[in-house]
This record gives structure tokens, C-alpha cells and sequence, in this order.
């Protein structure tokens, strides 16, 4: 049965599941084979990226690559319910000031969890929710492709990940905040392994690829930079990220301020401040 073809659907995420098909077929999965069979008549003894190309395109109905880009190139930049449903999953899955107390962050934790299980293709829509979702080899493939990503607000000018269309605009302008990548990482509390396991490998990969450390948005007359994120707590009672700790020490050690009042503030609510002096000294 052909896939559907979704107006979110971007050439690069598809030139990126290539090359993890063929990657997981030359370790020798069976499913990626299986896969493979399913897809193309005639199942090449050994597969280059160009048959994956062919076969991804076969999936979608289509007669082969060409095709697939054609009808990318061809789909609207935008298209409003797809910008809706991501932002809405994204205010979710990142939870701002606005969020407050325990039956608040459960409700966008659930209402993030929901709709990735309906719209499984949102983890991969663009840089944001790879970011948030975990998918660490996603997002080093995109930096890799183009560092200025790692500090670009959702909604300013660039080139885009060359998306839908040619503007990129739908890749672009869908972070509903208009925060830089790094708070995406920072206040998100969505529950998946990915999420947790690679929370600090992409945290120094969008370091590594310029993001600032102190990165904030404004919240009334407070700034919440991306440790604020980080170590939660405060009057929101926000949840700590997983990797609090981890990812306190990196952002720390790539110039994050330690005397960051937001954060002290936080913190002093319930007392439990020690080891944040006792980091801030090492």
C-alpha cells in the first residue's frame, strides 16, 4: 500500500531516510530487507543509495526519485491546519512560563504524547521536533548540512533546509515560540527514551554548531535562558529536564551565566540549592 504523501514532507528528511535504509541493510536487518523486497520487482543483490532513493519513492506510488522531488517542489510552502498542528504540538511538548503546576505539565505532557502517536511524522517535521523527540542522528545530519541552524529563531529570514517548496518557509515559520533550538531542548519534558538518552549529545552538537549558552525568551520582565529550562522548579513547580544535571554542568562549562537570577530564584522556592553552588564553584 502506497504511504501518503504529507504537505509536511521535506526532500532532505527523505534523503536522510535513505541513507539510514541502506545503512541498516548493509548491517544486515531483516526488516530493512523485508522492507526493500516489499518496495521494488526486482531486489538488487546489493543495494546502493539510489535503489533506496527508488524504493522510498515506489512507497509513496510514485515511479522513482525524480518523481518524489517534482512532487515535494510542487506541494504549497505552507499549509495552515499542518502549521497548527505543529505548533499545537510543540507548545505541548515544550511547556513555557505559562504552564503552571503539576496537573498542567501532566495535561501538555499527555496532549504532546497523543498527537505524536496520531501523526507519527511530526517527530520528524522539522529541526525542532527531531530535537525534541531525541532524534540525535537527525539533527547532526541537518547541523552538518547547516551549522547556522543552531542559532536561528523559528521565524527569522535564512534559507531553510530546503523543505517543501522553495522557500523552506513551512520549516522555517513552524516553531510556534520563536525560540532558538537550544530552548526546544531545554524545556522539553516529553517522556521517550531518545528524548532522555540523547538529550546532551544534542545539546553539544547545537553548541558545537554556535548556539548560545544563554540563550532566552522574555517572560514578562524575566528572561528564561536555557538553564532556567533546564533545572525547572520555580512558581510554574515546572518538572527538572531528566539529564538536569548533565546538561547544567555542559551549559555551565560553554559560558552559561551562573549567577543567573531566574535560575537562583527557582531554586531557592524549595531550598534544595546545594548542588547548584556546589557546581557553580567547581
Amino acid at each position: 500500500m502506497s504511504r501518503t504523501l504529507t504537505p509536511h514532507s521535506r526532500l532532505e528528511h527523505f534523503t536522510r531516510e535513505a541513507k539510514r535504509w541502506l545503512k541498516a541493510l548493509r548491517a544486515g536487518s531483516g526488516d530493512a530487507r523485508t522492507r526493500l523486497a516489499r518496495a521494488l520487482e526486482h531486489l538488487p543483490a546489493a543495494p546502493t543509495l539510489r535503489d533506496i532513493q527508488h524504493a522510498l519513492a515506489r512507497e509513496f506510488g510514485l515511479p522513482g526519485w525524480t518523481a518524489l522531488r517534482e512532487a515535494l517542489a510542487t506541494r504549497p510552502a505552507a499549509d495552515p491546519s499542518e502549521a497548527a498542528l505543529l505548533s499545537r504540538f510543540l507548545d505541548n511538548a515544550c511547556p513555557d512560563h505559562h504552564v503552571r503546576g503539576n496537573a498542567d505539565f501532566r495535561r501538555a505532557r499527555h496532549t504532546a504524547l497523543r498527537l505524536l502517536d496520531r501523526f507519527p511524522d511530526l517527530a520528524g517535521a522539522t529541526l525542532q521536533t527531531e530535537i525534541v523527540c531525541g532524534d540525535l542522528d537527525a539533527v547532526m545530519e541537518a547541523l552538518a548540512e547547516q551549522p547556522d541552524l543552531a542559532r536561528r529563531r523559528a521565524g527569522e529570514p535564512g534559507p531553510g533546509r530546503g523543505g517543501v517548496g522553495q522557500s523552506g518557509d513551512l520549516y522555517r515559520d513552524l516553531g510556534p515560540k520563536g525560540w532558538e533550538p537550544l530552548l526546544y531542548l531545554c524545556y522539553a519534558r516529553l517522556p521517550l527514551p531518545a528524548a532522555e538518552a540523547n538529550a546532551v549529545a544534542i545539546a553539544t552538537a547545537l553548541l558545537d554548531a554556535g548556539a548560545d549558552p544563554n540563550a532566552y525568551f522574555p517572560a514578562g520582565d524575566c528572561r528564561y535562558t536555557a538553564l532556567v529550562g533546564v533545572m525547572g522548579e520555580g512558581e510554574e513547580d515546572r518538572p527538572p529536564h531528566p539529564a538536569r544535571e548533565a546538561l547544567a554542568r555542559l551549559l555551565l562549562w560553554r559560558g552559561a551565566d551562573p549567577y543567573d537570577n531566574q535560575v537562583i530564584y527557582n531554586l531557592h522556592l524549595d531550598g534544595r540549592v546545594l548542588w547548584w553552588l556546589e557546581l557553580i564553584h567547581e
